[in-house]
């Protein structure tokens, strides 16, 4: 059998460009040098200066020199037979030999002999070959054999071989491929035997038991499990037969089920690690990987097939579980990892999870591209860019060899209930050891997550969550709710944390100094906002594991209603408070005190007209420190909502320029005493409460619903307590408060809080010769205060 002959064993080795229109792309190539190259689309190739590229991108340049373009000029003259598709390729090839002469290997462009690439690169030229055999002269025969026999030599060397990743099984498919165009009698050749136990050994070390990737990027399982079919396919066309063959054949078969299983419910590989997502229900070339029926269902996008099961699937050994409710496109999918087995292509996303519910909700930040002293490259494999631990504020090293070090230790699925636990362990630290057990419930549509933290010594740790930047979200106290458009999608409830001091929540976007935080990449090098939740403190204690419990939940939320969320795109949290600031271009800046008075119920006090008609922005401050409010302050606890406050109100006078004078803080009932406490702690003259509150101990003893924010001020609710809290108004000192104020305090005659708190407000500040307005409205109780505030407000405000 000839070489010719021989070249249509190979062809099922040979990949394809992936422009749509080949003599399009071809002709592109000849008349304007603009080249199709996989991911980066059209670009400009300047062929008569070195072959250089605008960018310098080293995965363009990688996907340059494998000649991928050449199956665009073998397309496009099999359409068309038109014959300068090979001329001119020809000359770009001839011209190409020239500029990058393997005799210059060490100073020419590094990308030219990639380990990979190269490999690539002399599949594509038998591609060539076979199409523009029958073209080509005597002499550009021997030139082209010439070159191919330089790159079969150089793949066959030691020195030149990626070791066992998919680099070297790449060299190993073009080396399979070089001995059945070169050698009649393959089998017995010294280079054939040295590919096949080399891939063998490769695919015994990089593939568990359970037939799934090692390196932890699906679309690199599903490559290899392609390129894998792609030989198989080659060595039985040519009737090629031994045990070698048959241990391949079994890993393909293992192959499928991670592939099924892995989908996301838009039918794309999920983007983890440096997994490429591809949607295999679109991608031509993978549609006929694998011939069952679930396969079918996958490449047809569920038209045709049969839709897999168990919806649940578990792979301990590899470190996966794979969740979901429904084969449809608005399922719920949850992916746990804990898979860390090689140090190629696997980011350090030990212990994290992607959650999505109609689109994706909690994401990883995917890759970014190969040029790894890049520092959106670093950040993207790094712990930040995923849902797991960091430790004294740095990330583990993307690869350790502690591959021991992770691990799942046990699991359960309940399909009958739709429902699973996993518990993973993370020892890659020092002396850290992290540990993550997630319960889920697919038809409760619940996930509750605890992270447990030993170590021996103080720590600072942050514990981060990765929301898809698409979305948007909103903190109110220790609940975080997700939104998509207009509609809440899930719900981030920090349930509990045990043994860890100076506690805060954050939410991280677009954030580049010191560390980069907040960014994700949804393509190669594309860089999108990225929503991070970041749970930071220090472990109090050395003797007590530290803890911290959240739910996500995708229905039945605590925090439910539009108006809890009014104008949440102009939501910003700070600390342990968020605010909206409306600047209708006015000078004058009205501070409104935004009170929650039920358990997770968020309203926004708007009064927008009022203000705006009276030349007067707008500052609404919410108080997101508890489920229920705690009157804006912080009493005996940690939080730093007073500070919050202050800061805030300042920074804005200070950026706007407010004079003090036309500042006007505003609120009634807590919020009432809230623009009390701050306008006569601060010194701001102009303050409007309505029928505020004083004695807060006892008006928190008084009512069940805020015995735990009792706690939480207060530590307890022993009597002392109670009067630390309703002398909290009282003990702030009025010596240096100006003594013209314009100071307006309104309560309906009727309101039950008139006795007990606001006359005594009325008391002190007689006492202490400060000037204010008093004034109340007959007839009128509590319920009945919006109503006064309407019909007065606008006089107040002149």
């Amino acid at each position: 059998m000839d070489k010719k002959a021989r070249l249509k064993y190979i062809m099922p080795m040979t990949g394809n460009s992936t422009s749509k229109n080949k003599v399009e792309a071809a002709d592109n190539i000849l008349n304007n040098r603009i080249f199709n190259l996989s991911n980066f689309r059209d670009i400009h190739v300047d062929v008569e200066n070195g072959w250089s590229t605008e960018s310098d991108s080293r995965s363009l340049r990688r996907w340059l020199h494998t000649h991928i373009f050449l199956s665009d000029f073998t397309r496009a003259y099999a359409e068309t037979k038109d014959e300068k598709y090979f001329t001119e390729s020809f000359k770009l090839l001839t011209d190409w030999f020239k500029t990058f002469p393997i005799e210059k290997i060490d100073s020419i462009d590094p990308l030219a002999y990639h380990d990979e690439g190269t490999a690539i690169r002399l599949l594509f030229w038998f591609k060539y070959y076979n199409e523009f055999q029958n073209l080509m002269s005597e002499e550009q025969t021997n030139l082209f054999e010439e070159k191919i026999d330089e790159l079969g030599n150089l793949l066959y060397q030691d020195d030149f071989y990626a070791g066992l990743n998919n680099h070297g099984m790449f060299q190993d498919m073009g080396l399979i491929a070089y001995t059945l165009f070169k050698f009649e009698n393959f089998a017995g050749n010294i280079i054939f035997n040295k590919a096949m136990d080399r891939l063998v050994t490769y695919f015994k070390e990089v593939f568990t038991s359970e037939g799934i990737h090692k390196e932890h990027a699906p679309s690199y399982h599903v490559l290899l499990i392609y390129s894998l079919k792609q030989i198989l396919q080659a060595l039985e066309k040519i009737d090629y037969s031994d045990d070698r063959l048959e241990y391949l054949q079994d890993i393909f078969r293992k192959g499928e089920d991670y592939t099924i299983n892995i989908i996301m419910p838009d039918f794309k590989l999920p983007n983890i690690s440096d997994s490429t997502v591809i949607n295999m229900s679109t991608i031509g070339r993978y549609r006929e990987l694998f011939d069952s029926e679930e396969y079918k269902f996958i490449t047809s996008a569920g038209k045709e097939g049969k839709a897999p099961s168990p919806l649940i699937k578990a792979y301990p050994e590899t470190g996966y579980l794979i969740a979901r409710n429904k084969w449809e496109k608005d399922a719920i999918y949850f992916l746990f990892l804990a898979s860390y087995h090689m140090h190629y292509h696997k980011h350090t996303d030990d212990l994290s999870f992607i959650l999505s519910k109609n689109g994706p909700i909690f994401v990883d930040a995917g890759p970014h591209s190969y040029n790894y002293k890049d520092p959106m490259t670093q950040y993207a494999y790094s712990q930040y860019g995923h849902s797991t631990l960091i430790v004294n504020d740095k990330s583990l090293p993307r690869t350790d060899y502690k591959f021991d070090d992770v691990y799942v230790e046990n699991h359960s699925i309940n399909d009958k209930d739709n429902e699973f636990v996993i518990q993973a362990k993370n020892q890659r630290y020092e002396n850290v050891i992290h540990t993550r057990k997630v319960d889920g419930n697919l038809e409760e549509e619940i996930f509750a997550i605890k992270d447990i933290i030993k170590s021996n010594e103080h720590n600072q740790y942050q514990l981060l969550f990765q929301v898809n930047g698409n979305l948007k979200v909103i903190q109110n106290g220790s609940i975080l709710s997700i939104f998509k458009n207009n509609s809440k999608i899930a719900e981030m409830e920090i349930k509990k944390i045990e043994n860890m001091d100076n506690v805060s929540v954050e939410v991280i976007r677009e954030k580049k100094w010191p560390q980069l935080m907040g960014y994700q990449f949804p393509k190669t090098e594309t860089v999108e906002p990225l929503n991070t939740v970041m749970i930071e403190g220090f472990n109090k204690s050395t003797m007590k594991d530290v803890e911290i419990e959240t739910i996500i939940r995708l229905k039945d939320f605590k925090i439910t209603g539009s108006s809890s969320f009014e104008r949440k795109e102009k939501v910003v949290v700070q600390g342990d408070i968020s605010y909206v600031y409306e600047n209708y271009g006015h000078d004058k800046l009205a501070v409104v005190f935004n009170a929650v008075h039920a358990p997770y119920k968020y309203p926004l006090e708007s009064y927008d007209d009022f203000f705006d008609e009276k030349n007067y922005n707008v500052l609404y401050i919410n108080d997101n420190q508890f489920k229920i409010g705690s009157s804006f302050i912080k009493g005996k606890s940690t939080s730093t909502i007073e500070a919050d406050i202050e800061s805030l109100i300042f920074s804005i006078i200070n950026r706007d320029r407010y004079s003090l004078d036309d500042v006007l803080l505003f609120g009634r009932s807590k919020a009432g005493f809230a623009a009390l406490y701050y306008g006569l702690k601060n010194g701001f003259r102009n303050i409007i409460s309505f029928t505020p509150l004083s004695k807060i101990g006892d008006y928190y003893n008084r009512h069940e619903q805020y015995k735990d924010l009792l706690i939480h001020l207060a530590d307890n609710n022993n009597p002392g307590n109670l009067i630390y809290l309703n002398n909290y108004l009282f003990n702030v000192s009025l010596r240096n408060y100006p003594y013209q104020s314009n100071i307006y305090i309104g309560i309906g005659e009727k309101d039950y809080h008139k006795k007990k708190h606001t006359l005594p407000i009325i008391e002190w500040l007689e006492n202490n010769n400060i000037e204010f307005k008093y004034e109340e409205e007959k007839n009128l109780g509590y319920q009945d205060t919006k109503k006064f505030i309407t019909n007065v407000l606008p006089e107040l405000l002149k």
